[in-house]
């Protein structure tokens, strides 16, 4: 039975990164996972990738209802995707950098074989992508704009992000316009240049305010924790310089010339954070069972592949061998940190003189202020309660200093201290944890 095409909503939309991005083109030649590029070697972010992200969203599985598609294995049936995703462009100068990541143990020592690197494309790129959404006569037309509406709340509010590390601060996008039109029967024709870019822009009608400001009327699916900071003396994150005349190793940084800034990746922060609640729990008394099943709930986890053949049946049965991480952390930036650059060497303790091929230079930062976002995926009060009171006694060891982050913490390095009232979806707390 023929179900016939009413109509198509083309819409254009701009973003910017407002955290850096990690999509991996499946290789490692000069990184551990290189960022995917076009063939003339520009970086792009694919639109399976977009898809993905907003399917993911939404709450859909492969096999799930929803504008996106769905097959249906189970009774070898499906239905194909409403919407056009494109890729999306970059039309801003694009900056990569090359940052380097390790798996500490809970001495804080290097896991062997745990060193990696990535490429990541930096804050602040501007492009734009495409979607097409397609209602036939048999759709449900008010259900399928509902979506929409969803994936822009889900824009809006930073709740879907892209790429690698996405829980940890990476893949996070502002959407600066959305331009749209609506093609029927009437005014089939202009759809020709539905699709049509000059200068980098779309020469849709503006619609930015009705999609974007109405999309934010629906409920945050995460609760937000904000932690005003202060660093007391100097940080260090090693990003590992590649450029002539720079230090040995320098701290992370975003931007160029008078624009750089110091940055304290997620990772950073979620690697100190989950240790400690380790050691709050083991204090606790808690069973090293019982702590760890809580830890997976929180922090997600990924299970090791099996070696041998029993092992690999024994895991295919368990019901699941991954689970995505309940808090997000965002990348931190330092407003107003100074940057301070030393010549350091390692001294021989057997003859109190230098010692050959220790002698190097680095760049940390002092000072400077940021506020640590964290959010919490919603569940049932239960369940929020218990990772807040695991949670908070660890954040109020940051502001008063007891839990430093980054490396050469053992020599004064990246210690805190609370700069305001933490504030929970905008409330200030009161009490022991103000």
């Amino acid at each position: 039975m023929a179900n016939r095409v009413l109509k198509k909503i083309v819409f254009c939309v701009t973003a910017k990164l407002s955290s850096p991005l990690c999509i991996s083109n499946g290789e490692g030649i000069l990184t551990d996972q290189d960022v995917i590029r076009d063939h003339d070697g520009n970086p792009f972010i694919p639109g399976s990738s977009l898809t993905g992200a907003m399917r993911g969203y939404l709450g859909a599985a492969g096999d799930n209802k929803c504008i996106f598609g769905y097959a249906d294995s189970g009774q070898d049936s499906g239905e194909m995707s409403s919407v056009f995703v494109s890729d999306l462009i970059f039309t801003s100068r694009v900056v990569s950098r090359v940052r380097d990541g390790v798996a500490l143990s809970e001495y804080k020592t290097a896991r062997t074989g745990a060193k990696y690197d990535m490429e990541v494309i930096e804050t602040g790129a501007e492009g734009y992508f495409f979607m097409e959404l397609v209602i036939r006569e048999r759709d449900r037309e008010t259900k399928m704009l509902e979506q929409i509406r969803q994936v822009f709340n889900g824009w809006s509010r930073h709740e879907i992000r892209l790429g690698a590390k996405k829980t940890r601060g990476y893949g996070e996008l502002d959407v600066l316009s959305v331009r749209s039109q609506v093609y029927s029967g009437a005014n089939i024709l202009k759809y020709a240049d539905a699709y049509r870019i000059t200068d980098g822009h779309s020469e849709l009608p503006d619609v930015t305010q009705e999609w974007m400001e109405t999309s934010g009327k629906e409920g945050t699916r995460y609760l937000t924790i904000e932690v005003p900071l202060r660093l007391a003396g100097g940080i260090s994150i090693r990003q590992y310089a590649v450029k002539k005349g720079e230090p040995d190793f320098v701290h992370i940084t975003i931007g160029e010339g008078k624009n750089r800034k110091a940055v304290i990746p997620g990772t950073s922060f979620a690697g100190a954070i989950r240790h400690r609640m380790t050691e709050i729990l083991s204090e606790l008394g808690e069973k090293p069972e019982d702590s760890q099943k809580l830890l997976d709930e929180i922090w997600g986890y990924v299970r090791a592949g099996a070696d041998d053949r029993e092992e690999r049946e024994e895991s295919v049965k368990r019901q699941s061998e991954a689970r995505r991480s309940a808090i997000v952390i965002d990348e931190c930036i330092l407003e107003n940190a100074r940057p301070l650059t030393m010549v350091r060497n390692g001294i021989s303790r057997f003859e109190a003189s230098a010692r050959d091929g220790a002698l190097f230079k680095e760049r940390s930062y002092v000072g400077g202020t940021t506020t640590l976002m964290i959010r919490i995926k919603k569940q049932d009060q239960e369940e929020e309660r218990r990772i807040l009171d695991i949670l908070l006694p660890v954040l109020q060891d940051i502001r008063n200093g007891y839990l430093p982050v980054g490396g050469q913490t053992a020599v004064g390095r990246g210690i805190f201290c609370g700069n305001g009232r933490i504030r929970v979806d905008g409330r200030e707390l009161e009490g022991e944890y103000a």
